[in-house]
Formats: structure tokens, C-alpha cells, sequence
């Protein structure tokens, strides 16, 4: 049922009831309702086994587990508003001194982004004012 349609809780519901309250046979389930037996039996069985026709809700953690935490990120931002011109690899050092974290400056930059810090712009200045 993983990659097949999804269906409501109120129809699972409904099928179990048909099968339980009413004594009706899989077969006769999926001849009024229009669901395979297989599906029907898949239900059943998750109802004997969580005696609950909602599907468990299953968090999806997809990609690498994270470099920094929020201690660290909390750690980065405090030492933007005391110095706030600092480069990403002063930054990358002072996390592998104080924090014991390697990370790459990449990975530092990502993390303002989603922070809400911005890139800042660089002015070039001609030759002759410096």
C-alpha cells in the first residue's frame, strides 16, 4: 500500500467496520467498495496490529544529518553582532577553536542564508584612492 493510492481514514474506518460490526468477507468488501482484496487485507491487519486505521505519521529525514546544530548556529551569530565584518574563514576557525567543529565555509554561508543574513556587497575601489 506504501506506492499504491492513499485512502482516507474514513474509508480504512469503514472497511473495518464492514468487517467487524457487519461479518463481511473481504471479497464482498471489495466487490461493494471497489478496493483490491489485498488492500483490504493489508488494512484489517493494521487495524489488529495498532487497533487504529490512521496511518502512523513517519518523519522524513532525508539527506546528510546537519554540521551544526542550533547551539552552534546560536554560537555563529553571537560572534556576528559582536563583529560583524567578520570572513567566513575567521568564522570556520573560531568554530574549530571554541566549538570543536570542522565544517566547510560553504556550509557556514548556507547557514546564515537560512539564518536571513544576506551576502554582502563589495565595493571595488579604483587604483588611484587607495
Amino acid at each position: 500500500m506504501a506506492r499504491g493510492k492513499r485512502y482516507s481514514d474514513d474509508l480504512r474506518l469503514t472497511i473495518v467496520r464492514m468487517h467487524e460490526v457487519k461479518n463481511m468477507s473481504t471479497e464482498d468488501i471489495s466487490d461493494l467498495i471497489g478496493v483490491s482484496k489485498r488492500t483490504i487485507q493489508l488494512i484489517l491487519a493494521q487495524y489488529r496490529e495498532r487497533h487504529t486505521v490512521e496511518k502512523p505519521v513517519i518523519r522524513d529525514f532525508r539527506g546528510a544529518k546537519r554540521a551544526l546544530n542550533r547551539q552552534d548556529i546560536n554560537f555563529l551569530l553571537g560572534c556576528l553582532r559582536k563583529r560583524s565584518d567578520m570572513y567566513l574563514a575567521e568564522m570556520q576557525d573560531v568554530l574549530i577553536e571554541r566549538r570543536g567543529k570542522l565544517v566547510d565555509k560553504s556550509t557556514i554561508l548556507r547557514t546564515l542564508m537560512t539564518e536571513g543574513y544576506s551576502l554582502k556587497k563589495v565595493i571595488v575601489m579604483p587604483y588611484s584612492q587607495r
